[in-house]
């Protein structure tokens, strides 16, 4: 996505200029080609309808090969960020080889893809140089005949055919520019593939609020469920009381990450409803639910900065006392005051995890 990017940006801060000066220079020649003969003239312009057939015969082909060639380097970049991320792992499962093979697999791939863009593209410029010279040359010929005839000075003739690879070459620019225009292209569809996907429904519903006393602080009620056509959760009920600590244990998918999921709104349920202290949690919005909730992971991920500014991450407002207090409760207290600077450490990479209890760097 960043290569993609940076080809859009590469594009309107280069390619723009140069269309827009070449634009410019063919209407200023073509007007002066007008006040020298206009029969020429003409002749000239039958070279603009050959290199629009030059740039419809080799655009679609050259955006369909750049297409290829921006997904193969977005698998190679996949392939060393995942890698790179899991290193570790790699080694501690002697798969340095395995990997290798992966990345010479899909390093290939690129190659085939890009040297076929850029070879199918590469053919557009001597096109159209063929194109232009042979305009130059017919251009020369009428020319020759009407001096002989009387009909224009040689002199003109010599301007004229000046003018003519003026006019032809800005011509050849765009449509050599075409290339580029069509690797943006491919990179603006990879783009918008992203930002044309669905986002999540923030509407809020219209549900009573559940009455009575001593409601527990979470229900899922008649929750169903599913990721695809089958069903993960069928008629789950569950009531988290307040003040009481409530285990959720089951077997590798059985649907207890998605139990927060829902509860988190990640998710919406297919029916049922989940209540947080007797109110639908679909009748309130993802960012005053999530105001409520705080989630502790297994593996906590740490921000650059203080570990001070990340434990205020969820709570800005936090005071110095409430931070303290969350990492007693946590029992982080202890061994982040025996970092280096305590509380204000700073973590400046991502070696620096908090696991089960302990730092490790």
């Amino acid at each position: 996505m960043v290569n993609d990017m940076d080809n859009i940006a590469g594009t309107l801060q280069q390619s723009l200029i140069q269309i827009i000066t070449s634009v410019l220079t063919v209407i200023g020649v073509f007007i002066l080609m007008l006040t020298i003969s206009w029969k020429l003239t003409i002749i000239a312009l039958v070279t603009i309808p050959l290199s629009i057939l030059v740039v419809a015969f080799v655009a679609p082909t050259s955006q369909r090969l750049f297409g290829r060639q921006q997904a193969a380097l977005g698998k190679i970049n996949d392939q060393v960020e995942e890698t790179y991320a899991a290193h570790t792992i790699v080694r501690t499962f002697n798969k340095e080889e395995d990997e290798e093979k992966e990345f010479n697999r899909r390093n290939h791939q690129y190659y085939q893809s890009a040297w076929k863009a850029q070879f199918f593209s590469s053919l557009m410029m001597p096109m159209m140089i063929f194109i232009r010279n042979v305009g130059y040359l017919v251009v020369a010929v009428v020319g020759a005949i009407q001096v002989i005839h009387g009909q224009i000075t040689l002199g003109n003739v010599q301007a004229f055919l000046q003018y003519t690879n003026q006019f032809s070459q800005p011509i050849a620019q765009i449509a050599n520019l075409s290339n580029t225009i069509q690797q943006t292209i491919a990179s603006a569809e990879r783009i918008f593939e992203v930002l044309d996907e669905p986002e999540m429904d923030d509407k809020i519903k219209e549900t009573p609020v559940l009455a009575g006393k001593n409601l527990p602080k979470v229900e899922f009620k008649d929750i169903q469920f599913s990721y695809t056509d089958e069903p993960l959760i069928q008629d789950f009920n569950l009531k988290a009381p307040r003040d009481k600590m409530v285990a959720i244990v089951g077997p590798t998918g059985a649907g207890k990450t998605t139990i927060i999921n829902l509860l988190e709104r990640f998710y919406d349920p297919q029916g049922g409803h989940v209540y947080l202290d007797g109110q639908d949690i679909g009748s309130m919005t993802r960012d005053d639910l999530r105001k409520h909730i705080a989630i502790v992971l297994q593996d906590t991920w740490l921000f650059t900065g203080t570990i001070f500014e990340n434990i205020k991450y969820g709570n800005e407002n936090a005071s110095d006392e409430e931070v303290y207090h969350a990492a007693k409760m946590a029992r982080a207290d202890a061994f982040i005051r025996e970092l280096p600077d305590g509380y204000q450490t700073v973590r400046m990479n991502r070696h620096l995890i908090f696991r089960k209890g302990s730092v490790n760097y």
